[in-house]
């Protein structure tokens, strides 16, 4: 289950991680030390993939190949953004090629972006429909992209069916991070019932996907999780790390 801080220990986010992977402390000792710390903090951080990679990374492995599948992605606005970019980037930072398929909700947004190591391509959506369209258009862009990647990471809500059929087509392991699951609370949550029937029909839909692992960002959601009948065994939580970078801008 709960996964903590590999140098003190902590289950909840420290001052020893930023933007959930970066290892303040990791500058200390000799270098071999050092590449292990950090390794295992970047594998920690994406704990569903160290069931799979553990052994590729610390067995000398440069890098691994991640590809995230996700509906929304800055410059659109929201929490899970924020979280899935810091990922992104700071795995991408540790040497790992990563990329990004997502939503192009905003036509302002450019289709295709490249950094180093860090690849981000947007699938034209309609903002009215974006979840349902990307879940269709998307599939075919990762089955072309991502056929080199050691493992696809999906997320809540809409990268639930495209990541896990290209990962079937393309025989990769899958995960799936769940920021949440509401269940029968959509009945008080969304005032139009056939909007809160689809939502609860999507999470039944999403919780019987075989995926290889589920992961849930806190206790909650695991639990909620537990009662659609995914079993621990397939469970992992990981909190979301604490990022110093933004700590500081908020003070200044």
């Amino acid at each position: 289950g709960i996964y903590g801080c590999t140098i003190c220990n902590h289950h909840f986010p420290c001052s020893h991680v930023d933007c959930g992977i970066e290892a303040a402390a990791a500058t200390q000792g000799n270098s071999t030390g050092d590449s292990i710390v950090e390794k295992r903090l970047a594998i920690r951080f994406l704990t569903a993939a160290e069931r799979f990679a553990h052994d590729h990374l610390l067995a000398g492995a440069s890098s691994m190949r991640i590809c995230f599948v996700v509906d929304y992605y800055p410059p659109h606005v929201g929490g899970g953004e924020v979280f899935v970019s810091k990922v992104a980037e700071g795995l991408a930072r540790r040497g790992n090629e990563c990329m990004v398929i997502t939503a192009r909700t905003d036509p302002r947004a450019a289709k295709l972006e490249q950094g180093k190591n860090l690849t981000i391509m947007r699938v034209g959506s309609p903002l009215f429909s974006s979840r349902f369209v990307f879940s269709i258009l998307a599939v075919p862009k990762i089955v072309t992209a991502a056929r080199d990647c050691d493992v696809i990471h999906g997320a809540s809500y809409g990268g639930a069916a495209p990541a896990f059929i290209a990962a079937k087509l393309l025989r990769k392991k899958c995960i799936f991070m769940v920021y949440e699951f509401m269940g029968g609370m959509w009945g008080s949550l969304e005032p139009n019932w056939v909007k809160s029937f689809f939502y609860r029909a999507a999470e039944r839909t999403i919780a019987h996907l075989q995926f290889d692992r589920f992961v849930a960002i806190s206790r909650y959601t695991r639990n909620c999780l537990r009662l659609f009948g995914i079993p621990d065994s397939r469970l992992d939580i990981v909190y979301g790390g604490k990022s110093d970078e933004i700590l500081r801008a908020k003070r200044s």
